[in-house]
């Protein structure tokens, strides 16, 4: 179930559908979203998101098992992005982080930081050993960010075989030990 949390600078909450302006217009930051993983955001991705859950290809996923974030800027309450994030994929130690943005208007301020290395506070009473990350090939800020935090074990590679400007892959990256 989704609750809120507080870092220093940041509130981490469940959005809800009244933001869905403000979230589209963090998600369009992302300049080479449809480059790095082939398609744009749209208002559907996140009323799915918000509603029902995206939830990941596994036997028995569950909404109960998911939960979406707005993450907003604690002094003026702008949101400022939003994450995913799946309890139990790819397997029940890992905590699976689906989707994580920043504005790109807010880049270079570590408030990716500040989220990823409190995620033990948010999820402290929960049994992961494990937290993961899937990031496109072609998504080099994100690579770099998330070889940073210390998702540094490869679990696996998906997508298109070939490297083009019209395909796509991701890499799974996990952490390990507890949560960051």
């Amino acid at each position: 179930m989704p609750y809120s949390h507080c870092t220093e600078r940041l509130i981490i909450r469940p959005a809800q559908l009244r933001e869905l302006d403000e979230l589209m217009s963090v998600a369009n930051t992302w300049e080479n979203k449809v480059l790095t993983e082939g398609e744009a955001f749209t208002e559907d991705y996140f009323i799915k998101a918000i509603e029902e859950g995206d939830l990941p290809p596994i036997p028995n996923a569950s909404r109960d098992h998911f939960d979406f974030y707005s993450i907003l800027k604690k002094d003026t309450l702008e949101i400022i992005g939003f994450m995913e994030i799946y309890m139990g994929y790819p397997d029940d130690k890992t905590l699976w982080i689906g989707m994580f943005v920043i504005d790109s208007s807010q880049r270079r301020n570590h408030y990716g930081h500040e989220i990823i290395s409190n995620l033990n506070t948010l999820y402290t009473k929960l049994p992961f050993s494990k937290v993961g990350v899937g990031v496109s090939l072609k998504n080099w800020r994100g690579l770099r960010f998330w070889h940073k935090m210390g998702f540094n074990t490869l679990f696996n590679v998906a997508g298109d075989i070939e490297c083009t400007e019209e395909t796509h892959a991701l890499i799974g990256l996990i952490k390990s030990n507890k949560l960051v």
